[in-house]
């Protein structure tokens, strides 16, 4: 007789009372996060019933953020403690009485609970045995029948299942290492040093030759505001693939063949799942009716890095590098799942250089190799022509000794990337200052408007008496449009987020070494740092500022009287 699995999820956001009707009704799999599946063992008593006695296995996966105490008030690790608490008051409890078990705590045995737990995650560490025997295995002293056994792959190994190795229980190699060899061969691991100024234009030129291909790729962001910044300026400029006669307005940096998403934790989750459904089955019509597949940018913080298992992934690109070591791992771990081929990009300014140093230390991450900047860019220029004409325009005597496109030599085909650069910079930077203006002019055209209407209602009641004061014309006062006003966060948010590495990072990421203005120009932002530093005070602040200045001036003239 074959025997049904029947799963169920328990997550936060939904609803809680159709999650207990499918508890009531039995599951054999529970798939759940350790604060929704903590509310049902304390709000529904039917959870722990249908868990008496009958608990196989206990699965902890990204084991090692589960046990991170890292978070406030201990994080999830005293969730997944008190979690183990209620499984093993409605579970027995193996006691053994070999000399050989006896627990911590002294005593003629010890104690073994009567499921199996079992740790993945891409980053297990010697740290994390010691931590999930205190937790899990209540301090149990190792034996024969009550021990970790680590499964992992071989080294220089692809991830699949006939790759894998189990170790012996007397192997000395049944021990984790650190994250060593955690990153599959079949991934190719690639760099691009480019600096912070042409930060913005390198990744477009990266991208047009992927959407060109129809890829999908998955850029990996520090910030929320600055994936919300990235996904809406690319959403909202026109299409640079087609030609000047046909190109799409309103469909996005690269036409309406192109999906581009966003994914961070501030995102509702139900919005979420949407995302990532329609992310997943990103399909276009051809002329022929038929589906395929169509490109797809997802910009996402580290919320994506963990958890998703997103299916044809061509590219994961870094376009911030990760803040620790492990997520280095975990981001790259979106692509080359189950055997697949898959590639990774890191973008790294020319100071960060050290930190490659660091994942073959840390990592054993193998070869990364470096990708050219100037072939990104050639590949780019050729496939938008219309961009790099303008470019060559905009340029103007700045290209001589040449025709127009740079001539054939390897000098033409690096003009032709500089003017690539130039003119994407350029419609950038204008995009962002055109819905600045727009928004500013139809903000004001509706404040004056409604002024109209009251005057006018004014007007028309006959029985006033007293002459009442014609409104004032409306001065715009608004701070700027949303582009604008999202670059700007972004790129504070970038600079707080910038400093905050983990220790052995930190060398390599120093606030010290950034060109504040190049900074902004990767943010397609044409004010100065200083003028940036002031844009988002209010009006107490900015008076505030005046008057020292004025009282510094005042000392300054008293001095030089004296």
């Amino acid at each position: 007789r074959q025997s049904q699995l029947i799963p169920g999820v328990l997550v936060g956001g939904e609803n809680r009372s159709s999650e207990k009707a499918r508890i009531r009704k039995g599951l054999g799999i529970l798939i759940a996060t350790p604060g929704r599946l903590l509310d049902h063992f304390v709000k529904t008593e039917v959870l722990l019933e249908r868990l008496r006695n009958k608990l196989k296995w206990l699965v902890l996966d990204e084991a090692d953020r589960l046990l991170d105490a890292g978070a406030k008030e201990g994080g999830m690790r005293k969730q997944v403690e008190n979690i183990v608490s209620y499984c093993t008051s409605v579970n027995k409890v193996v006691r053994t009485n070999s000399r050989s078990s006896k627990g911590s705590n002294g005593g003629n045995g010890g104690t073994l609970s009567a499921w199996r737990n079992v740790l993945v995650s891409a980053t297990v560490t010697k740290e994390m045995e010691a931590l999930s025997t205190r937790i899990l295995m209540n301090d149990a002293k190792p034996t024969k029948v009550n021990k970790w056994v680590w499964i992992r792959p071989e080294p220089n190994s692809t991830n699949s299942p006939a790759n894998s190795k189990t170790p012996a229980p007397n192997d000395v190699t049944n021990t984790p290492n650190d994250v060593t060899n955690s990153t599959p061969r079949q991934l190719a691991q690639q760099y691009l040093m480019v600096s912070a100024k042409l930060r913005l234009a390198t990744l477009v030129a990266f991208l047009v030759a992927r959407m060109r291909l129809n890829e999908r790729v998955v850029v990996f962001l520090s910030t929320c505001v600055s994936v919300d910044y990235h996904t809406k300026l690319f959403q909202s400029m026109n299409s640079i693939l087609g030609g000047s006669n046909n190109e799409e307005q309103g469909f996005g940096l690269f036409g309406s063949d192109t999906l581009i998403e966003h994914l961070h934790g501030n995102i509702p989750q139900s919005e979420r799942c949407k995302i990532l459904h329609k992310f997943a089955d990103s399909k276009a019509s051809d002329t022929t009716q038929n589906q395929r597949q169509r490109g797809a940018i997802l910009f996402c913080t580290d919320v994506a890095a963990r958890g998703l298992n997103l299916r044809g992934i061509h590219y994961i690109l870094q376009y911030d590098p990760p803040s620790e070591i492990s997520e280095y791992v975990h981001r790259i771990g979106r692509a080359a799942r189950a055997g697949e081929a898959g590639r990774a990009l890191l973008f790294l300014l020319p100071s960060e250089k050290g930190f490659l140093d660091v994942l073959e230390t840390k990592v054993g991450s193998g070869e990364v190799s470096a990708l050219s900047w100037s072939e990104t860019l050639k590949i780019a220029s050729g496939i938008c022509e219309d961009v790099t004409r303008e470019g060559l325009r905009l340029a103007g005597t700045g290209y001589q000794g040449g025709r127009e496109g740079g001539g054939q030599g390897n000098g033409g085909l690096s003009r032709r990337g500089e003017a690539f650069v130039l003119a994407i910079q350029a419609r950038l930077e204008d995009c962002v200052i055109t819905d600045d203006l727009e928004t500013r002019r139809k903000s004001a055209a509706a404040k004056q408007q409604q002024a109209q209407q009251q005057l006018e209602k004014q007007q028309s009641k006959k029985d006033t008496k007293t002459k009442k004061k014609k409104p004032k014309p409306y001065k715009s006062t608004e701070e700027g449009g949303m582009l604008l006003t999202l670059a700007r966060q972004s790129y504070f948010s970038h600079l707080r987020a910038y400093p905050t590495r983990e220790k052995a990072l930190k060398l390599f990421f120093s606030p010290r070494a950034l060109h504040l203005g190049h900074v902004a120009k990767s943010f397609a932002l044409r004010d100065p740092p200083k003028t940036l530093a002031h844009a988002h005070w209010n009006k107490k602040q900015k008076m505030e500022f005046r008057e020292g200045k004025k009282k510094k001036k005042r000392k300054f003239e008293e001095e030089e009287e004296d």
